[in-house]
């Protein structure tokens, strides 16, 4: 989520200081005092007849402070974002990256993208990314009882093939066969 503010906080810190760019370029320059009143006739002016002199523009870019502080009022003044539902392309996309790196939030997309794609083609490549996720997540039972749920839902399937190999063969959470022989040895 830190990723998420720095990138946004950089984002609005470019924004603002394009729009200041872009305003300074297309606005005029406004003529200095002692132009206008060389230009003007002169008349007898009262000091009453003249408001304070506005306080002048600032002429940088936020600071990262002060964008830090913008955007932390901004976040806890709205919720955040609820996420468009996405196709399954771009579902499936997501978890090819992201079981990897994150099983956790793999495996909350895996339920979502479940719902809402239940029998489509891609089921039995969902249910395999699922599955690595528990094992990325060293759940092992559970990872093992889906296995067994993925080859009889979709037999004869790669995805099936590789988790039978790897899972229902010779179960993980158990001794290697290495570790098994230098025991034997003992």
């Amino acid at each position: 989520m830190t990723a998420q503010r720095s990138l946004f906080a950089v984002s609005l810190l470019g924004v603002a200081s394009a729009g200041f760019l872009i305003t300074r370029a297309l606005l005029p320059a406004l003529p200095d005092r002692a132009e206008v009143e060389a230009a003007s006739p002169a008349v007898a002016v009262s000091p009453a007849m003249h408001p304070a002199p506005p306080a002048p523009l600032r002429a940088v870019a936020p600071s990262p402070a002060e964008v830090a502080e913008v955007v932390g009022v901004i976040e806890v003044a709205h919720d955040p974002p609820v996420a468009p539902s996405l196709d399954e392309p771009s579902t499936m996309a997501r978890l090819r990256e992201l079981w990897p790196l994150d099983p956790e939030r793999t495996l909350a997309l895996c339920d979502e993208a479940e719902t809402q794609f239940k029998n489509s083609a891609s089921a039995a490549e969902r249910a395999w990314i699922r599955v690595r996720a528990l094992v990325g997540m060293r759940r092992f039972e559970e990872a093992r009882d889906h296995a067994r749920i993925l080859t009889r839902t979709h037999p004869g399937t790669a995805w099936a093939s590789d988790v039978e190999r790897h899972l229902l063969v010779y179960p993980l959470g158990q001794p290697s066969r290495e570790e098994l022989q230098a025991a034997a040895a003992r």
